[in-house]
C-alpha cells in the first residue's frame, strides 16, 4: 500500500462508524405511490457489489472497487483492509489486512 493511500485508509478509520451488522442491509419502505415491477434497482446492485466484496476479502481474497464511497461502506464491516490502486483499471484492490 503507498504512503498516500495508507493515509487514506488510515483517515477513514477514525471517520468511518462500525456496524453490528456482517454486511450491508437496507430497508426499503413503500410509500404507496410506487409498487414492486420486479426490476432490481440500483441501489440493490450497489448493496450486492459492497456484500460480495466483504465475501470475498473473508475468504482472504482481494476483490475490486471503484470509489471512496464503496471502501467507507467496506469498512463499516471490516475495518482492518489494505487497499492499492491500480491506475490502469481506475480501481481499487481490496485485502483484508493480516
Amino acid at each position: 500500500m503507498s504512503a498516500f493511500m495508507a493515509y487514506i485508509v488510515e483517515s477513514l478509520r477514525d471517520i468511518v462508524p462500525q456496524s453490528k451488522d456482517s454486511k450491508l442491509k437496507r430497508h426499503v419502505t413503500s410509500d404507496c405511490k410506487c409498487f414492486d415491477d420486479g426490476v432490481t434497482t440500483l441501489d440493490a446492485y450497489y448493496v450486492q457489489l459492497i456484500n460480495s466484496v466483504l465475501s470475498e476479502i473473508r475468504k482472504g481474497k482481494a476483490d475490486y472497487v471503484f470509489n471512496f464511497e464503496q471502501i467507507k461502506d467496506i469498512m463499516r464491516f471490516e475495518p482492518r483492509i489494505t487497499v492499492r490502486y491500480i491506475a490502469y483499471a481506475e480501481c481499487y484492490e481490496i485485502r483484508k489486512a493480516k
